[in-house]
């Protein structure tokens, strides 16, 4: 996949549909990360699109992995919520988390049917304001990029600061 790099410790992987509105959330920031940690020597960047099950040899690949994608869980529009493998693993339903089809919960568990599951996943969910057939994010979540990227930053660096300490 371009812009992959070998021997990476953390992927962060947006996904989500950007032709459906506020379901767009992921790869919207995936693409605004990627400038950030181009020169970067321990974190990959990456838009996951609506690619599903294509995404799975990525699960192999990486030691850490956060997933951006879009949530509705009904809190406010903008919302982080930040939830771990085992947060997945008790949720009966997909859809009490990811807001489409293309989701982390079922890539994850066919990552773990096939045994290729990375060390550290975290998916950050960002609460949507709706789902529609438009191209680009409401306003709502349009105003709050820059507050959003900034705590997903946050999240990227913790998790790096973890990844050197397990060195």
């Amino acid at each position: 996949m371009p812009g992959q790099k070998d021997n990476k410790n953390l992927l962060v992987l947006g996904i989500g549909n950007f032709l459906c509105g506020d379901d767009g959330i992921g790869p919207i920031l995936a693409e605004r990360l990627m400038p950030c940690y181009d020169d970067d020597q321990d974190v990959d960047v990456l838009n996951g699109g609506t690619i599903g099950l294509g995404l799975l040899y990525l699960l192999d690949s990486y030691s850490n992995i956060i997933f951006l994608d879009a949530v509705d869980v009904g809190a406010e529009p903008g919302e982080i919520f930040k939830y771990s493998l085992e947060d997945l693993e008790s949720v009966q339903s997909e859809q009490q988390i990811s807001s489409h089809q293309s989701d982390p919960c079922g890539l994850l568990r066919y990552a773990k049917a096939t045994g290729c599951t990375p060390g550290k996943i975290i998916i950050l969910g960002i609460q949507i304001k709706q789902i529609n057939n438009t191209i680009g994010l409401s306003d709502v979540l349009t105003s709050k990029l820059p507050l959003i990227e900034a705590r997903v930053k946050k999240e990227i660096e913790a998790m790096v600061k973890q990844c050197m300490n397990c060195r």
